[in-house]
């Protein structure tokens, strides 16, 4: 039977979970060796995204992408880590920032497959299908 990527980073999960950082490296050692003799190397890197995402969600933790046309102010970031920590009950916050011209004034919000989109762009594409009906 062949193990699957979400197999292999829900074993690693549960190797590494709560460990030392001396028992970790053992056992991602080991881990290596495993995916090794099975052919799986090539695999590592969805392995290690697929592990991140077990690890996150067990941990409360969210990752999040704020994009906009201006850096965001210190001000600005704490709201949107208040919104997120209320909205999932999240324990911890990685908020990473991308500025960008598309955005025009207003920002985007990336949770997972989430997307919340109050771009001036995006809001006038809605006037103009509103008042086109």
């Amino acid at each position: 039977m062949k193990v699957n990527i979400r197999q292999y980073a829900r074993a690693l999960y549960e190797l590494t979970a709560g460990k030392s950082e001396q028992e970790i490296d053992s056992a991602v050692v080991g881990f290596v060796k495993i995916l090794t003799k099975n052919r799986q190397a090539g695999q590592a890197s969805k392995i290690i995204k697929k592990f991140n995402d077990i690890y996150n969600k067990e941990n409360g933790v969210i990752e999040a992408e704020i994009e906009m046309k201006y850096k965001m102010q210190d001000a600005q970031k704490k709201q949107v880590e208040e919104f997120i920590e209320k909205k999932y009950n999240a324990k911890e916050i990685i908020l990473r920032s991308v500025v960008s011209e598309k955005v025009g004034s207003g920002m985007i919000l990336r949770i997972g497959d989430e997307i919340m989109d109050g771009s001036t762009k995006r809001q006038l594409q809605e006037l103009r299908n509103n008042l086109i009906v």
